[in-house]
């Protein structure tokens, strides 16, 4: 059994997450993860506030409609990836500083769009990067959700928690209760259990371009297609120079001796520096 099952499920949660934080930043520190440990910090204090705030409207009986999931209500759609043509380059990529920003996309879609996240997404992820800290939230997580007393009837009166309290569980390793588990989603009739790999892109090749805003513009076809960083290495000097700085009109340098560059000539074997005193 839980140790003290007389306290209430949000004196359990402040108890929990209070531990967890005053392991995790001595952990981190002596890791040095840096701005991971912020991220992680931040996700479990949205996780305290989300259930804190759940819980206190379900002891209040003023709870919300469960809202419908997006991927069963069409919401959050991704569109195709933006190809940049030349008239937009120099707009959405020669026109900041860094060559791998990506082009704007259509603010409607990325209202709907769930931002990025720099934490990873796999099961059981925390303990590979802290393993004191996870091992601290997932065994109180655990006893939490198999022992409480008020846990299933939490969750079964409020489906919501249900999305606050998965994403828990997988980033500690905790197997998710039968009460607390999804079920599974029915297979559609016709359907190959393992659908074909789609055509592996291929990077773009020096070789094959005589103009660097060509080849620019391969590289940043290529990286909107697969969401990878461009590699300068595998650039010519000009083409790089055009990603960096897209030539808007005839007044830029051109890229060959603008950010381009060209190596300046050896100095000579018997050249001295003079001695300026």
């Amino acid at each position: 059994m839980y140790p003290d099952p007389t306290l209430t499920l949000a004196d359990q949660i402040l108890g929990i997450v209070g531990v967890f934080l005053k392991t995790l930043a001595p952990e981190a520190c002596r890791l040095r993860i840096g701005l991971l440990s912020v991220a992680i910090w931040n996700r479990v204090r949205r996780f305290e506030r989300r259930f804190l705030a759940l819980y206190a409207m379900w002891k209040a009986g003023t709870l919300p409609p469960p809202r419908p999931s997006p991927a069963i209500a069409g919401e959050g759609a991704q569109t195709a990836p933006f190809a940049p043509s030349p008239a937009s380059a120099g707009e959405g990529w020669g026109g900041g500083a860094s060559g791998t920003q990506a082009a704007a996309f259509d603010p409607s879609v990325a209202a709907s769009t769930r931002p990025a996240s720099m934490l990873p997404r796999g099961f059981a992820w925390l303990h590979k990067m802290l393993p004191l800290s996870a091992g601290t939230l997932g065994g109180r997580m655990r006893e939490l959700l198999h022992n409480h007393p008020e846990m299933r009837a939490f969750v079964a009166e409020c489906p919501q928690v249900g999305r606050v309290l998965r994403p828990i569980c997988k980033m500690t390793g905790v197997k998710p209760p039968d009460y607390l588990a999804l079920p599974k989603r029915p297979r559609k009739p016709g359907l190959r259990r393992r659908p074909a790999a789609a055509p592996r892109l291929r990077q773009p090749r020096r070789r094959d371009f005589t103009d660097p805003r060509e080849e620019a513009l391969a590289w940043m076809r290529w990286s909107a297609a697969t969401g990878k960083p461009v590699d300068p290495r595998k650039m010519s000097p000009a083409a790089f120079g055009c990603l960096l700085h897209w030539p808007k009109d005839d007044n830029c340098p051109p890229p060959e001796i603008g950010y381009g560059g060209r190596a300046f000539p050896p100095l000579p074997k018997d050249y001295k520096r003079p001695d300026w005193g």
